[in-house]
């Protein structure tokens, strides 16, 4: 353990081993296991949520649908903004940190920073909606304060990926999707699928679930004084500050679309573009699966060559299995999703081809910026993410005047190409240099060690 890691260190719990043993464990794990095993969990949560599509699209019809994603996505990008990197940061401190002091910092940023949030948001909230149903307006502001456990949610079962412990991972990280896939079904049958029961599915899925997760890995950190560090919490926003503006480049790029039609476009054209970008990220779990997988492999590779190697492997079968995924959901769109969807979502076709592409460098992307995280390079990839982000800020509005949906389309699926260009390019360019250690006020992107022929990886 480096000095900056002991200086961190405080009374240990039962599941904290040291910093060799973590990634002993790592390391004995079967990398193909694991990625198989998370790819599946992931295919399979998201098969769920497509189940969901048909069935929503049918009883809410695409203004309803339209308004459901008004409240569910601008909340869900929130959430994932007031998280500012921190789990991605507990990520890669797991192996060398205590978990209860990483999550003790999770609890105190979401609270302290989460709630003067909400309370900013909480007055506009109507006047965001005026083109939706009046009980919109509720439903998002309880979807907003649902929102401050996200971070504690995702922190707790971020510590399990990287420790290797992959089957608790994939449970926790899946629940949500799972549980809200399973009410939506069942008020189908039932005939009380409504917005309001929708959102209530929603609301509860992702309240809930992830309450229930933390109570059960002992998540909540009542002795804040005995397990909260400062040093430990800057080093934390040290790394998550550079992971924070690549997940905000991330979410302009995968969702400002969307968010940005809730203003400009009608309620039925949002509901089509919806149900266009959730069909077009149906490959989406293989990158994720795969790059789950990889990032605890990459933090305890010393060896830049092989390090390069499994990622350069890990791009090559996400980059077939998305390929191939398109070209049949490409065949079959134009009949398939009118005769699942219902007729009314026959304007979606287009979209959804024009997505398609942009999915597939989107996916080998993600694979890249992993291993750029991975070897405490966060900065790099968000400066990919940042350049397609300028990009779809530039581009989507302009598109959306000129071409509707289909115009927002096809810039989002240009600027997903160049978001995979510019992390390639960033992640080839590393490889002539050594990742630094990680360490409070330094290290990462910016401050390069000298001297040095390897990459920074698990001692011991």
């Amino acid at each position: 353990m480096n000095s900056s890691a002991a200086a961190l260190a405080v009374e240990p719990d039962d599941d904290a081993p040291a910093i060799a043993e973590r990634g002993a464990k790592v390391k004995k794990r079967s990398y193909r296991r694991d990625t198989v095993t998370t790819t599946l969990w992931g295919l399979g949560a998201y098969a769920l949520s497509l189940l969901t599509s048909p069935l929503l699209a049918r009883a809410l019809s695409a203004d309803g649908r339209g308004s459901l994603a008004a409240v569910v996505r601008p909340t869900e990008i929130l959430g994932w903004l007031l998280m500012f990197g921190v789990p991605m940061a507990t990520a890669y401190l797991a192996i060398e940190a205590d978990r209860r002091t990483l999550q003790a910092s999770a609890w105190v940023f979401s609270l302290v920073v989460g709630i003067p949030v909400v309370a900013i948001l909480w007055p506009f909230v109507p006047a965001f909606l005026d083109n939706h149903p009046p009980e919109t307006v509720a439903w998002f502001r309880a979807c907003l304060v649902a929102g401050l456990v996200i971070l504690p949610f995702q922190n707790v079962y971020e510590q399990l990926r990287a420790t290797g412990r992959t089957t608790r991972f994939n449970v926790y990280r899946s629940a949500p999707i799972v549980v809200n896939a399973v009410s939506v079904t069942a008020l189908f049958f039932a005939d009380r699928l409504t917005l309001n029961t929708a959102l209530g599915a929603s609301l509860a899925a992702n309240l809930v679930v992830p309450l229930v997760v933390i109570g059960i890995e002992r998540g909540f950190v009542v002795r804040m004084g005995r397990w909260f560090s400062w040093a430990l919490m800057r080093r934390q926003l040290h790394y998550g500050a550079r992971v924070w503006f690549g997940t905000l480049s991330n979410m302009v790029v995968a969702r400002f679309d969307q968010l940005l039609m809730v203003r400009l476009v009608s309620a039925s054209e949002l509901g089509l573009y919806a149900i266009a970008a959730t069909g077009a990220m149906v490959t989406a779990p293989i990158a994720q699966g795969v790059s789950f997988a990889l990032f605890p492999y990459i933090r305890s590779e010393a060896d830049p060559r092989r390090r390069w190697r499994r990622t350069q492997l890990a791009m090559r079968w996400v980059g077939l299995l998305s390929i191939g995924s398109g070209v049949v959901l490409g065949i079959v769109a134009p009949w398939g999703l009118p005769a699942v969807m219902g007729a009314e979502f026959r304007g979606a076709v287009t979209a959804f081809l024009l997505l398609l592409p942009g999915q597939v460098f989107w996916n080998l992307g993600q694979v890249v910026k992993v291993d750029l995280e991975a070897t405490d390079r966060p900065g790099a990839a968000s400066a990919a993410l940042a350049v397609a982000a300028v990009l779809t800020l530039v581009t989507v509005p302009v598109a959306v005047e000129v071409a509707g949906i289909s115009g927002a389309a096809a810039v989002t699926s240009a600027c997903q190409v160049a978001f995979f260009l510019v992390a390639y390019w960033q992640a080839r360019g590393g490889l002539s240099r050594p990742a630094p250690a990680p360490g409070p006020g330094g290290g990462g992107d910016d401050t390069p060690e000298e001297g040095t022929d390897e990459l920074v990886g698990v001692e011991g």
